[in-house]
């Protein structure tokens, strides 16, 4: 149960929502924000596990395909972003691999997200020293790749 927010989360994200919420609470969002994001994550796995899957199974299909079911009971989360956080949670802990990509949101916001979780769970960064990285990255990329279309295999 994550007790900040009063929510109980079942299925097979439980065992990573405790740290998820320790992530968004390190990366400095507010109470009701970082509420709304462990309900999107207890919804997800309740799905998950309705499913027969495993958080291990998350594809970006998958993604898509809840999301689809999601939006049309929910409306306070439209696009696949909104996992955003909890992906890259989840892929900084080795449970979804690296090639799941945010089929909705761009390369960039994602790249951005894996290396905001990076520098919280492997560097221990600050959430104002994280912010101050992740902006000069923001800028690096808008910088070389201004149209947006990123080549990963340029970055060193």
């Amino acid at each position: 149960m994550v007790k900040k927010f009063g929510l109980e989360v079942t299925g097979p994200l439980e065992p990573f929502t405790e740290g998820f919420a320790g992530m968004l609470e390190a990366q400095g969002y507010a109470l009701g924000g970082a509420r709304q994001l462990v309900l999107l994550a207890a919804h997800l796995s309740r799905w998950l596990e309705e499913q027969g899957l495993g958080a291990g199974d998350l594809t970006a299909e998958l993604v898509e395909t809840f999301m689809a079911e999601h939006r049309s009971l929910h409306r306070w989360c439209r696009s696949a972003r909104s996992l955003g956080p909890l992906l890259a949670y989840l892929r900084s802990i080795d449970v979804v691999g690296e090639e799941l990509p945010m089929a909705s949101g761009s390369l960039a916001e994602a790249l951005l997200a894996e290396f905001r979780c990076y520098l919280i769970s492997q560097r221990g960064f600050a959430p104002s020293t994280v912010e101050h990285y992740v902006r000069d990255a923001r800028m690096c990329l808008g910088a070389w790749w201004p149209d947006g279309l990123i080549d990963l295999a340029w970055l060193r």
